[in-house]
């Protein structure tokens, strides 16, 4: 019997195309996760959070500091 490990559930989201694109491509190829989504807004993360065992999240955030 061979002992079967359990892929990380990722989702990858950010709202730039070709940053979202190249995020997930590196993911795609961690032995270990599997890309369940591309998301490019917050409503098409809640979906896919609401609807699927999520175990990691890939969230660009952009931080804002005021002088």
């Amino acid at each position: 019997m061979g002992d079967t490990i359990r892929k990380i559930r990722t989702i990858v989201i950010d709202d730039e195309y070709p940053a979202r694109k190249l995020l997930a491509d590196y993911v795609s190829k961690v032995e270990n996760f599997e890309l369940v989504a591309e998301c490019e807004s917050a409503v098409d993360a809640m979906n896919v959070i609401q609807s699927e065992n999520i175990d990691l999240i890939f969230l660009y955030v952009i931080l804002f500091f005021y002088i």
